[in-house]
């Protein structure tokens, strides 16, 4: 894919920016990379216990500041590819990555497809493999209608075929809310 600088500027500007965190009390402080997470043992391992292939996984960072740019309380999406691994993309593309490595965050999230149809998850998880083998990069101009690149959730979408309007961002409370998927595990329980 040939970039034009607006897109190089734009991708390394929202990169460099959604790793920030921003803590407002006592003043601001700001900090790049991993501290201390609000997610902790017993919830993921109600996550672990719960988990099947193809759930789709939300997730939220409380002072990451690429989580404050995004509406609502969910802040990024993925697809649990089972048995220990989900696929989902990141700025630096499509990854898989081991379960317990995405749960280190202050929030996650289990939403199944509702329906139960074995078949449409199967090809869900399918379709993020294959998009996975292909290398798929992240899609910083959030333009669904270019199958060429995903963000997290238009991901999801290309998955489960969950017909969001092409002009449309889906954002990953639009998936929490989405009726063809189910809520297993909700926000902070």
């Amino acid at each position: 894919m040939n970039e034009s600088l607006f897109y190089r500027i734009k991708k390394k500007f929202l990169s460099f920016f959604a790793d920030i965190k921003l803590y407002p009390f006592p003043g601001f402080i700001i900090l790049f990379g991993d501290t201390n997470y609000q997610l902790k043992g017993p919830k993921m391992r109600r996550i672990l216990n719960e988990l099947q292939p193809g759930d789709v996984l939300v997730r939220t960072y409380k002072h990451y500041l690429g989580s404050m740019f995004t509406p609502g309380y969910w802040s990024h999406a993925a697809i649990f590819e089972g048995p220990n691994d989900v696929i989902h993309m990141l700025g630096k593309g499509i990854v898989r990555e081991d379960i317990l490595t995405f749960m280190r965050c202050d929030d996650v999230g289990v939403l199944r497809y509702y329906n139960g149809d074995i078949e449409t998850i199967q090809n869900a998880i399918e379709k993020a493999r294959v998009q996975l083998e292909k290398g798929v990069k992240y899609d910083y101009d959030f333009n669904t209608s270019n199958s060429e690149t995903f963000y997290c959730t238009e991901l999801i979408n290309y998955c489960y075929n969950l017909n969001y309007p092409d002009d449309l961002i889906i954002m990953p409370d639009s998936l929490a809310n989405d009726p063809e998927l189910q809520i297993i595990i909700d926000r902070e329980n």
